[in-house]
């Protein structure tokens, strides 16, 4: 872990970033906590042990769920957390405490003595985000006198599951722990790099389909990858109902909903039947141009256009009902 940081630290280099380290309760543990206050890094790690409190062992105090059982509440947040089983996401309150707390160096043995007494206690800060369920203690290096401070505090170690779910899919998914039988240490970066960046990919689609369960397959993929999916389960290719013709309807359900207080109660099969007769006076009118990276042009939309390459065409034609003319200029010309 600490060996990780100091990597990390030398690979970003000076940055105006604010970088900030997020960790579960595995990351709890001294030598790490210690390397992320000496280092002045920014963290967010959920605690794990129950500490004492203090300079050292020999003159230790109360330990650290007690200090926060008596500690008076801030205030309190409204959080989404998705549901481990079900997978959905849900809204939760917590109540939300803060204290700054001290703890001593590990009660090493005597072979550890010398090491230990270069070091020094590590004084942190601690969220307590609680309810009947939930229940983060977060020790963090992030300010703590505001409420707002202290969602944000919540709100950041929240972010974790992502990287997890990210990495489960990564593992999963793509198998990258077994990547390692390679014999050419570039070939397994270079399989790393790809797999990293479809795993990416993959884990946005899951996140998005789980918190926006109607969103349509067209708003994330090209037409033919969609399409393709079809194809390949051998199924029909639905129709789709987009462009012109999803503009018509859209406005044809917002006028009947707008006027539907005027329209007597009448059962399932004559609603459908009136439905079916006023569908049938809406003209659609399909637009210029069926190819997705071509459209033609009238005057006054080519006027609002603008573009690296204009191909005029026509121009030294014949016009329809006019003389043959030459532009006597480019001025004519554009």
């Amino acid at each position: 872990w600490v060996k990780a940081l100091e990597h990390m630290r030398k690979r970003i280099g000076t940055t105006g970033k604010r970088i900030i380290t997020v960790a579960d309760r595995e990351g709890d543990f001294y030598e790490f906590l210690y390397a992320l206050t000496i280092g002045q890094e920014a963290f967010v790690i959920r605690a794990q042990h129950n500490r004492y409190s203090g300079d050292n062992h020999r003159d230790r105090g109360e330990k650290l769920r007690s200090i926060l059982e008596r500690t008076e509440r801030m205030g309190s947040c409204t959080i989404a957390i998705q549901n481990v089983h079900s997978r959905e996401m849900n809204d939760i309150t917590l109540t939300l405490k803060a204290i700054e707390f001290v703890f001593p160096s590990p009660n090493k043995s005597k072979e550890d003595h010398e090491a230990k007494k270069q070091t020094t206690p590590v004084k942190v800060n601690v969220v307590y985000a609680f309810n009947d369920v939930y229940e983060w203690i977060l020790l963090t290096s992030l300010p703590i006198d505001t409420v707002q401070q202290l969602q944000e505090v919540v709100n950041i170690y929240r972010c974790r599951w992502h990287i997890e779910d990210y990495h489960k899919v990564l593992k999963t998914g793509y198998q990258v722990d077994e990547i390692y039988l390679h014999s050419s240490k570039q070939a397994i970066l270079n399989l790393l790099v790809m797999a990293s960046i479809s795993a990416m990919r993959l884990y946005w689609l899951i996140y998005t389909g789980r918190t926006e369960a109607n969103i349509k397959a067209d708003q994330l993929f090209e037409t033919f990858e969609w399409k393709s999916v079809f194809v390949y389960l051998k199924e029909e290719i639905p129709h789709e109902v987009s462009g012109e013709e999803g503009e018509k309807a859209a406005l044809f359900f917002a006028e009947a909903m707008e006027h539907g207080a005027l329209v007597p109660d009448l059962s399932l099969q004559d609603y459908a039947a009136l439905c079916a007769q006023l569908m049938k006076t809406v003209t659609v009118r399909s637009s210029y141009g069926t190819h997705p990276r071509l459209r033609i042009l009238g005057q006054l939309e080519a006027r609002l256009i603008d573009a690296d390459l204009v191909i005029m065409g026509g121009i030294q034609g014949l016009a329809v009902g006019r003389e043959d003319r030459t532009p006597k200029n480019a001025l004519e010309t554009r």
